[in-house]
Protein backbone atom coordinates (compact mmCIF):
# COMPACT_ATOMS: atom_id res chain seq x y z
CA UNK A 1 0.00 0.00 0.00
CA UNK A 2 1.54 3.15 -0.98
CA UNK A 3 1.57 5.69 2.33
CA UNK A 4 0.15 8.02 0.56
CA UNK A 5 -3.52 6.30 0.95
CA UNK A 6 -3.01 6.17 4.50
CA UNK A 7 -5.39 8.41 6.42
CA UNK A 8 -3.98 8.86 9.80
CA UNK A 9 -6.13 9.65 13.21
CA UNK A 10 -6.53 13.05 15.03
CA UNK A 11 -6.15 12.36 18.43
CA UNK A 12 -7.22 15.00 21.09
CA UNK A 13 -7.23 14.00 24.53
CA UNK A 14 -7.98 15.64 28.14
CA UNK A 15 -7.20 14.22 31.77
CA UNK A 16 -9.92 14.96 34.65
CA UNK A 17 -7.75 14.01 37.57
CA UNK A 18 -10.75 13.83 40.18
CA UNK A 19 -14.26 13.59 38.68
CA UNK A 20 -16.88 15.90 40.04
CA UNK A 21 -20.96 16.82 39.29
CA UNK A 22 -19.56 19.74 37.02
CA UNK A 23 -17.21 17.37 34.57
CA UNK A 24 -19.99 16.09 32.16
CA UNK A 25 -20.49 20.00 31.13
CA UNK A 26 -16.31 20.35 30.69
CA UNK A 27 -16.45 17.56 28.86
CA UNK A 28 -19.20 18.63 26.69
CA UNK A 29 -17.20 21.76 25.96
CA UNK A 30 -13.99 19.97 25.59
CA UNK A 31 -15.76 17.78 22.31
CA UNK A 32 -18.06 20.55 21.22
CA UNK A 33 -14.31 22.74 20.73
CA UNK A 34 -12.44 19.85 19.22
CA UNK A 35 -15.63 18.90 16.92
CA UNK A 36 -16.83 21.98 15.83
CA UNK A 37 -16.43 22.69 12.00
CA UNK A 38 -14.45 18.91 11.88
CA UNK A 39 -17.94 17.12 11.97
CA UNK A 40 -21.74 17.52 10.71
CA UNK A 41 -24.16 19.07 13.19
CA UNK A 42 -25.74 15.06 13.64
CA UNK A 43 -22.62 13.55 14.51
CA UNK A 44 -21.74 16.17 16.67
CA UNK A 45 -25.06 16.00 18.72
CA UNK A 46 -24.64 12.23 18.75
CA UNK A 47 -21.36 13.00 20.48
CA UNK A 48 -21.83 15.31 23.08
CA UNK A 49 -25.11 12.81 23.90
CA UNK A 50 -22.67 9.81 24.62
CA UNK A 51 -19.92 11.23 26.28
CA UNK A 52 -21.95 13.19 28.41
CA UNK A 53 -23.97 9.91 29.22
CA UNK A 54 -20.41 7.77 29.71
CA UNK A 55 -19.00 10.68 32.11
CA UNK A 56 -22.15 11.10 34.43
CA UNK A 57 -21.65 6.76 34.14
CA UNK A 58 -18.41 7.74 35.84
CA UNK A 59 -19.70 9.88 38.58
CA UNK A 60 -22.39 7.61 39.50
CA UNK A 61 -20.31 4.16 39.69
CA UNK A 62 -16.99 4.62 39.46
CA UNK A 63 -17.22 7.80 42.19
CA UNK A 64 -16.52 11.72 42.51
CA UNK A 65 -12.86 12.24 42.78
CA UNK A 66 -11.84 9.28 39.85
CA UNK A 67 -9.56 9.97 37.48
CA UNK A 68 -11.34 10.59 33.98
CA UNK A 69 -9.64 10.51 30.31
CA UNK A 70 -11.51 11.38 27.47
CA UNK A 71 -10.54 10.67 23.84
CA UNK A 72 -11.27 12.39 20.67
CA UNK A 73 -9.75 10.09 17.92
CA UNK A 74 -11.13 11.74 14.27
CA UNK A 75 -11.05 10.95 10.84
CA UNK A 76 -13.00 11.63 7.62
CA UNK A 77 -15.34 8.59 7.79
CA UNK A 78 -15.15 7.66 11.69
CA UNK A 79 -15.07 9.13 15.44
CA UNK A 80 -14.17 7.49 18.02
CA UNK A 81 -14.76 8.69 21.79
CA UNK A 82 -13.09 6.69 24.56
CA UNK A 83 -14.07 7.44 28.20
CA UNK A 84 -12.06 5.89 30.72
CA UNK A 85 -11.50 6.11 34.44
CA UNK A 86 -9.81 4.43 37.32
CA UNK A 87 -12.91 3.37 39.56
CA UNK A 88 -14.34 0.47 41.32
CA UNK A 89 -16.82 -1.36 39.83
CA UNK A 90 -17.74 -3.40 36.81
CA UNK A 91 -19.48 -2.95 33.51
CA UNK A 92 -22.18 -5.27 33.00
CA UNK A 93 -21.78 -6.08 29.37
CA UNK A 94 -24.14 -6.66 27.09
CA UNK A 95 -26.62 -4.02 28.72
CA UNK A 96 -29.91 -5.29 29.81
CA UNK A 97 -33.21 -2.83 29.64
CA UNK A 98 -34.26 -1.31 32.33
CA UNK A 99 -37.59 -1.51 34.07
CA UNK A 100 -39.54 1.17 32.72
CA UNK A 101 -39.98 2.79 36.42
CA UNK A 102 -36.44 2.12 37.40
CA UNK A 103 -34.31 4.99 38.09
CA UNK A 104 -31.23 3.88 36.41
CA UNK A 105 -29.57 1.53 33.41
CA UNK A 106 -30.23 3.26 30.36
CA UNK A 107 -26.48 4.82 30.01
CA UNK A 108 -25.26 2.39 28.20
CA UNK A 109 -28.28 1.25 25.78
CA UNK A 110 -28.99 4.80 25.16
CA UNK A 111 -24.94 4.83 24.00
CA UNK A 112 -25.19 2.01 21.55
CA UNK A 113 -28.75 3.50 20.20
CA UNK A 114 -26.74 6.89 19.16
CA UNK A 115 -23.09 5.33 18.11
CA UNK A 116 -22.47 2.85 15.44
CA UNK A 117 -20.37 0.50 17.25
CA UNK A 118 -19.53 0.22 20.98
CA UNK A 119 -16.92 -1.53 22.85
CA UNK A 120 -16.12 -1.83 26.70
CA UNK A 121 -13.11 -2.76 28.75
CA UNK A 122 -12.23 -3.69 31.97
CA UNK A 123 -9.33 -1.72 32.57
CA UNK A 124 -6.38 -3.95 35.12
CA UNK A 125 -5.81 -3.33 37.57
CA UNK A 126 -8.74 -1.36 37.89
CA UNK A 127 -10.93 0.66 35.89
CA UNK A 128 -13.26 0.73 33.01
CA UNK A 129 -13.20 1.78 29.39
CA UNK A 130 -15.62 2.82 27.01
CA UNK A 131 -15.34 3.22 23.39
CA UNK A 132 -17.84 4.74 20.85
CA UNK A 133 -17.39 4.77 17.37
CA UNK A 134 -19.76 7.35 15.21
CA UNK A 135 -19.57 6.69 11.41
CA UNK A 136 -19.84 9.86 9.64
Amino acid sequence: MDTAEIEYWTTEQRVYPAVTYDTPGLVREFVRAVLTGRVAADPLWSALEIVNEMVINVVAHAGVGCEAVVRINVRSDRLALTVQDNGPGAIVWPPGFPAADADHGRGLPMISALASRIQVFTVLPYGKAVIAIIDL
